[in-house]
Order: structure tokens, then C-alpha cells, then sequence
């Protein structure tokens, strides 16, 4: 049973929120029975979770808010690079896998890698890179996280762009 610290109502989810150090290291989508029946007894909340929740409605109510919350990363060198370089996506705009490949002399295969072990999406905003012909994967492809992308992109009112500001 995975215990989260915050569970949070978004729009098209729920979301199952875990704080390391009381930053965020963790956003699960409890999108099926398995994944909510996992989720046990949220405690109290501390006041990291309750600034996560204020961030989140805050995101929520108006999409072009920017997230300023602190993370808890654990992943490979090259995968906290990409998720570093994600964060400074700014609400609305969206750049490709293959504007990150060249930015990180990576490949756009390899940034797809690292967005979809992404442990912290809508904070780190994966669902902000697309493909050249469309939407891209998200969070692991299947057709309900796609759905999740989307609908964050359309609450952003995202427009594609040529890239981003350092």
C-alpha cells in the first residue's frame, strides 16, 4: 500500500502526492481502482502539503500560473538534467523532443525516456513537450495519460512555440 501525503481532486484525476524532506518527490495519477485502492489514509496534513494544495489550486484556477515548488529528485544525471531544463518551460508554451535533444546534445528518444519516468509530472511539466506530428507520449503512453496531456495543455491554453527562454 503506497502512502501519499496529499491526495489532490485535479480536474481530470486524482492525484497521489509524496513529500521527501517536505519536497515534493512524487505525483501518481489514482486513475483505476488498483492504483486508489493502493492509497492509504492520508494523514494530517503538514504544512509542505498544504502549500503543495495551495499551489495546485492555484495552477488549477488559472493555467498560466506558475508552480514554484520545491522537488525532491532521484534519477540519473542525464534525467535530472532533462527535468531541470523542463522546469523552465513557462505555462502555455510547449517545445518538441527534438528542440530538447539538440539544447541537451541528447536524442529525442532519450529525452522521451526521461519524460516518461518523470516522477513529479504537472510540477516538472512533461505534458509541455510534444512531437513533431502531434502530441507525443505521456507518462507512460497509455490512451488515459495522453488524455491527462491534453487536457493540460487546453487548461494552459498552450501555443506551440520555437523554443524557450535560459
Amino acid at each position: 500500500m503506497k502512502q501519499f501525503d496529499l491526495l489532490y481532486s485535479a480536474p481530470f484525476a486524482l492525484l497521489g502526492v509524496t513529500l521527501t524532506r517536505g519536497k515534493v518527490s512524487g505525483i501518481d495519477f489514482l486513475d483505476n481502482e488498483k492504483s486508489l485502492a493502493e492509497a492509504s489514509e492520508i494523514p494530517e496534513k503538514s504544512k509542505s502539503a498544504q502549500k503543495v494544495k495551495e499551489e495546485l489550486d492555484c495552477y488549477f484556477k488559472d493555467g498560466l500560473y506558475p508552480l514554484d515548488l520545491s522537488v525532491e529528485l532521484v534519477g540519473s544525471p542525464f534525467q535530472i538534467k532533462v527535468w531541470q531544463t523542463l522546469r523552465k518551460i513557462k505555462p502555455g508554451n510547449t517545445v518538441s523532443y527534438g528542440m530538447l535533444a539538440r539544447q541537451l546534445n541528447s536524442s529525442a528518444r532519450a529525452i522521451g525516456g526521461a519524460c516518461r519516468t518523470n516522477p513529479v509530472p504537472i510540477i516538472i511539466p512533461c505534458h509541455r513537450v510534444v512531437s513533431r506530428q502531434g502530441l507525443g507520449g505521456y507518462c507512460g503512453d497509455d490512451e488515459q495519460r495522453i488524455d491527462y496531456k491534453r487536457c493540460l495543455l487546453l487548461h494552459e491554453k498552450f501555443q506551440l512555440v520555437l523554443g524557450f527562454e535560459e
